[in-house]
């Protein structure tokens, strides 16, 4: 009894030490004084005014992406966003409606700060279709391009 005892307080031990360091890995959330909504990075402008359409197939379906860098700017959290309208149609249709906000760190970093989402719930009634979609708000991390 005793050596299993021993043994359940080293492995609880050694847990707490794995997250301890674990959690001491995550660096800190820079200050939002550190960003700015103009996001001219190299790899991933955002110039106001810029739109770009791409196409492709989505789920064997045709599918359009039209993205258009707004004039909008928007504090979250403190921190300075752009916004960017994006619409994906799948076969002609309106199947997505987001609206993305970008801030760039002093680096040189394009974050992805919020994501305001309107997707249309295709069903069988005509009822159901006049329906209006649905609304999420996601916290995101950094942009993946």
């Amino acid at each position: 009894m005793r050596k299993q005892t021993v043994l359940l307080c080293a492995f609880v031990a050694a847990c707490t030490c794995v997250a301890v360091t674990y959690a001491a890995r995550i660096p800190p959330m820079p200050p939002p004084s550190s960003f700015t909504a103009r996001v001219d990075n190299a790899w991933f402008p955002l110039r106001a005014g810029s739109r770009y359409v791409y196409k492709g197939v989505k789920d064997g379906a045709p599918a359009r992406d039209v993205v258009l860098v707004t004039h909008r700017t928007r504090r979250i959290n403190g921190v300075p966003c752009l916004a960017v309208s994006d619409r994906l149609y799948l076969r002609g249709r309106l199947e997505e409606r987001t609206t993305d906000w970008y801030s760039q760190d002093t680096k040189g970093n394009v974050c992805i700060s919020v994501r305001t989402q309107r997707s249309s719930m295709r069903m069988a009634t005509s009822q159901a279709r006049r329906a209006p979609g649905r609304r999420a708000w996601t916290a995101l991390g950094p942009a993946s391009t």
